[in-house]
């Protein structure tokens, strides 16, 4: 079936559901007892939700279905993306991210490998002048998630911090940033496996999250909500998200 990965012979596979396993057990043994416990209702939801998606990925992973594996890609990201917006400190958010990393690179590859052994391999060829747009749009995807994983929640409790009781435009959008980081995190987490997987949607996605971005960064300059030097990282990453998607698309007919 097209639907469908031969679960049982690849170790890969084996070892891919070994490691969500061991972010489940991290899950249910360590990480949901104390998040229940929280007064946070969006760190007690978020860490039950991935809880159930890892049960789901297990589940479609055992029984063959590619989508178990699209879910453990985009779950292992957001592993490594979030992680420090979860109760895990110290060694164990360091497993925990690693974890995630992990899972998301043997389920791709697992994919990657399926997809062109049936004969429709979506890591396609691509001209040379392509393969330089891509190159841009994975150098500026890399830079800013690692921005959006290590500098951006604190920037935006900064933010909040500097500007609460100023009212007026500044405080609402102070307000709103920490809404806005963790919802392009997700956003980001589902255009990168698309990216690598040479998905013609996932570059226009890339384009469309770099340039919002690059134009609500400045839009934080202009009202000085930002209260670091965060503006000189993003905005050159977005926009070469938005270039390079674009860049991609249209040479479309040069991806084989």
């Amino acid at each position: 079936m097209k639907a469908q990965i031969p679960f049982a012979s690849s170790k890969m596979s084996w070892f891919a559901v070994g490691l969500v396993v061991l972010q489940l057990i991290i899950k249910l043994t360590i990480e949901l007892g104390p998040a229940l416990e929280m007064s946070n209702v969006g760190v007690v939801a978020a860490t039950v939700v991935f809880t159930i998606g890892w049960v789901v990925s297990v589940a479609l992973c055992l029984a063959g279905f590619r989508w178990g594996y699209w879910l453990g890609a985009v779950w292992g990201l957001l592993h490594f993306v979030t992680a420090g917006l979860f109760p895990s400190t110290g060694v164990l958010a360091v497993i925990v991210m690693l974890d995630g990393i992990l899972i998301a690179t043997m389920c791709l590859a697992i994919l990657l490998i399926d997809a062109r052994r049936r004969g429709t391999a979506s890591y396609p060829s691509m001209s040379k002048s392509a393969l330089g747009g891509f190159s841009l749009l994975l150098v500026s995807i890399l830079v800013r998630t690692l921005w959006i994983t290590f500098r951006e929640p604190s920037g935006a409790a900064l933010a909040l911090n500097a500007l609460t009781g100023q009212g007026g435009f500044a405080e609402r959008a102070a307000n709103a940033l920490s809404p806005i980081v963790i919802l392009s995190m997700l956003v980001l987490c589902v255009i990168i496996p698309g990216v690598i997987a040479r998905k013609r949607w996932a570059f226009a996605a890339a384009a469309i999250f770099g340039g919002l971005h690059a134009a609500l960064t400045l839009v934080n300059v202009i009202f000085h909500i930002n209260q670091g030097g965060g503006p000189a990282i993003v905005i050159p990453a977005s926009l070469g998200m938005l270039i390079g998607g674009i860049w991609v698309l249209r040479l479309a007919h040069a991806i084989h």
